[in-house]
This record gives structure tokens, sequence and C-alpha cells, in this order.
């Protein structure tokens, strides 16, 4: 939970494309196939393209369906197999941002 909270503050206080009043949402409705840790995941829609979730209030697993309202906070870089790096947007459901961002 710190670094959820670490990161939200981070966001705001630097020159992320983020503000308050104006928030980059976006519809997700995608299937978690990969969870890096308690409270981070990989998740892929249904044009597959991945993309990063983070949360502090729920429990992430492989196979679960994610749908609603998220907020846009950063990218996330990683190498594949192939020793490809990726880079994916990282996506906060916008009520835990609205919560954590006041």
């Amino acid at each position: 939970m710190k670094k959820f909270i670490i990161l939200i503050l981070v966001c705001l206080l630097s020159s992320c494309s983020i503000t308050r009043n104006s928030f980059n949402t976006h519809f997700v409705d995608a299937t978690i196939f990969q969870v890096l840790d308690s409270n981070t995941a990989l998740a892929m829609d249904d044009e597959l393209n991945v993309i990063q979730v983070i949360t502090s209030e729920e429990v992430y697993y492989d196979g679960r369906k994610i749908v609603g309202a998220f907020v846009l906070v950063d990218t996330y870089a990683y190498e594949t197999v192939q020793h490809r790096t990726k880079v994916v947007p990282v996506y906060v459901r916008l009520s835990e941002y609205r919560k954590y961002s006041r």
C-alpha cells in the first residue's frame, strides 16, 4: 500500500500529465494473465493490448476479469522472454485514484 500511495504522490507532484482537475480516464475491460506482486498485475483486453493495473483495495489473481473506469497514471517497461523491451500503460481504478489523490 505504501508503494501505491508513493506512486500517486510522485505523479501528483511531478510533471505527469495527470492533474486533479483533468483525469485521463479510460474504460477497461481486460483479463489478468500475470500477477506481479500483491497489488500489481498485467492484464490483456480483447484486442490483445497489455496493460498494468495497480490497486490497494482489491485482490488480483490470474484469470480475473477487471471492468470499469480507470485512470492512466504512468507507464511500465518490462523485458519479454525474447529479450524485447515492452512499455505498457499503468492504470488505477478511478475510485481509488480519487480517494488517494485528495
